[in-house]
């Protein structure tokens, strides 16, 4: 039975790599990357392994492909426009080309595309307005520069709770909250709205069929 190896950048960055992938948040975003693909790809055929930043899964990556895996794949932010992802993908030495996926300069463009998933994480919290929280999208999430810092300044100011008479706002964890979100999306539409979910999807359906 043939095992996809794929490395994601993600998970917290501790002391050492021993330590970000021991830690309880960077467990929760794995476990939120395995149910998310797991919705297209079984479970007992992946094998995720996650790394704090692109350099450090560039690294593991590099020592998969020394070892001839074929089965080895890279999943990683691009921190650029969709249009200059391939530049960023020569300038950071990402290779081979046709085994490196991106999230799209950050995952949280992926949250963005689906609002009623955050609207889903975040139930418990009291809108501020009347509008849906998908109107106060006004891009497209593959056009944000910043997608994590667009996701954290509509939700904290759209969400609140009372407590004890004052207003709080509500936090945005890249890690747990991150994780509770990757488990809540739909991989079909992440895959029409972002190329690179697709292709990688295809891909490893494609070497597990072939296996």
């Amino acid at each position: 039975m043939v095992k996809i190896i794929l490395v994601i950048e993600g998970g917290s960055p501790l002391h050492s790599d021993i330590d970000s992938e021991k830690s309880p948040d960077t467990i929760k975003l794995q476990e939120g990357f395995y149910r998310l693909l797991g919705q297209e790809v079984p479970r007992n055929q992946l094998d995720i392994r996650m790394a704090a930043d692109w350099i450090t899964c560039r690294s593991r990556f590099k020592d998969l492909k020394k070892e001839n895996n074929n089965n080895a794949f890279l999943l990683v932010d691009s921190d650029a426009p969709n249009e200059s992802k391939e530049a960023k993908r020569i300038e950071r030495k990402l290779k081979p080309k046709e085994a490196v996926f991106f999230m799209v300069q950050e995952m949280e463009a992926w949250f963005l595309s689906q609002p009623d998933k955050v609207e889903e994480h975040y139930d418990t919290w009291m809108a501020r307005k009347e509008t849906r929280f998908a109107e106060e999208i006004t891009e497209s999430p593959q056009d944000y520069s910043k997608p994590s810092k667009e996701l954290i300044n509509i939700i904290t100011g759209y969400y609140y709770k009372e407590r004890k008479g004052v207003e709080v706002k509500p936090k945005f964890r890249k890690l747990r909250d991150g994780a509770a979100l990757l488990e809540l999306l739909d991989l079909d539409k992440l895959q029409n709205d972002f190329q690179d979910v697709k292709r990688l999807i295809e891909v490893m359906q494609t070497k597990i069929a072939q296996n």
